[in-house]
């Protein structure tokens, strides 16, 4: 089973993804964490990167990709990926940064969402409830 979490930055995805991990023993792919990993070895694509985070800009889908194809295609990164844990101040926290994501998300993101929407397996959660209460619908909807 694939899942796609959505939602603007800060909407809780990656908490919720770790309980379904959990759940359905499964993988989380994070491209925030791929991308912060980046920039914390401070490669020439983490430096790309910083400047399009600090800008409130998405990073380029071919930077994104080139990540996936990494993890995808290397077992040994994959499980890496799986237990590392980044606890760190991230560099795109601050308010305006964040606002910028938020807008960025807006005129990029949702039109993506809406075109999703019309799936069957499209299932929309209000965000804005209390941790358990959003991964108590995730698994009503799993069942």
């Amino acid at each position: 089973m694939n899942l796609i979490l959505f939602g603007p930055p800060g909407a809780g995805k990656g908490t919720q993804a770790k309980y379904l991990v959990k759940k359905l023993n499964g993988f989380q792919i994070s491209t925030g964490d791929m991308l912060r990993d980046e920039i914390r070895k401070d490669t020439e694509i983490g430096k790309k990167i910083i400047n399009n985070m600090n800008e409130g800009k998405f990073v380029d889908d071919e930077i994104v990709n080139k990540l996936l194809e990494r993890i995808i295609f290397d077992p040994q990164k994959k499980n890496k990926q799986k237990k590392r844990k980044i606890l760190e101040k991230r560099s795109d926290d601050d308010a305006d940064t964040i606002l910028k994501r938020y807008d960025t998300y807006m005129d990029i993101t949702k039109p993506v969402l809406e075109y999703y929407s019309k799936n069957k397996n499209f299932h929309e959660i209000d965000g804005s409830m209390e941790i358990i209460n959003i991964y108590q619908k995730i698994e009503e909807i799993l069942d």
